[in-house]
């Protein structure tokens, strides 16, 4: 039948759903006849029981692009890792620890914003990387949670590197998942969907062939970084 992809189920990429229920059921989403965002030409799920895909990454500028060769993400790499570690330190030397939830004080959202900030301000975001913070939802949709997630690009359109930080999370629940990829943050929470969930946070910051940062896909510098504000994760009240 022209039209229809034969998967574990069947799919109709005219109608851009399942003829059939999704097989994980609401695990992937409230929507059952969705599938990989309405983009199966760019995103995979043959056995359909993947969890929801992030929300597609915006265009890179090609001037920021072209000196993106393997050397240069895998340095990209180790300086988001260095980044991460002094923001952990500074937590750390404040004494924050993650909320609760529903508490006033760090939460993962608010966290992942301010890390993420630290980031950039440092004036050592790496070339060759864009970063951003993902909420997402549980299965069934019960529970939420956010982190950042960082993305390479290069010049000949090879595959990205993705990785995870995600300090609320590890404090909070004694895990290491932070510097690894975000396997563990997508497999966890699967549903993109609803309430706090998909890109919270899309810095249109990258770092660019010279060294300079630029902010949107023109390269326009019109405003830095914001610096982060540690104290906005201080409990206000006890």
């Amino acid at each position: 039948m022209l039209g229809v992809c034969a998967y574990k189920i069947v799919h109709n990429h005219h109608l851009q759903r399942w003829l059939n229920k999704d097989p994980i059921g609401e695990a992937g989403g409230v929507n059952l006849f969705g599938f990989v965002l309405n983009q199966p030409l760019v995103l995979v799920d043959p056995y359909g029981e993947a969890p929801d895909a992030p929300d597609p990454w915006p265009p890179v500028p090609e001037d920021v692009k072209k000196y993106c060769v393997k050397s240069t993400v895998n340095d990209g790499f180790k300086a988001l890792n260095e980044l991460y570690a002094n923001a952990v330190q500074k937590l750390k030397d404040l004494g924050i620890t993650p909320a609760p939830y529903g508490k006033d004080g760090a939460s993962c959202l608010n966290s992942s914003h301010e890390i993420l900030a630290s980031f950039f301000s440092s004036g050592k975001f790496p070339k060759c990387w864009a970063c951003r913070v993902e909420g997402r939802r549980g299965h069934f949709s019960i529970g939420q949670h956010a982190a950042i997630v960082c993305r390479s690009f290069s010049k000949d359109g090879s595959p990205s590197q993705s990785v995870l930080f995600d300090w609320w999370g590890d404090q909070h629940n004694g895990t290491a998942n932070s510097g690894g990829t975000p396997d563990s943050f997508y497999n966890k929470y699967p549903n993109n969907s609803g309430p706090y969930s998909g890109v919270q946070w899309q810095p249109p910051y990258y770092t660019s062939g010279t060294g300079g940062m630029w902010q949107n896909q023109h390269g326009i510098p019109s405003h830095p970084p914001v610096p982060p504000n540690w104290g906005s994760l201080i409990p206000q009240h006890n």
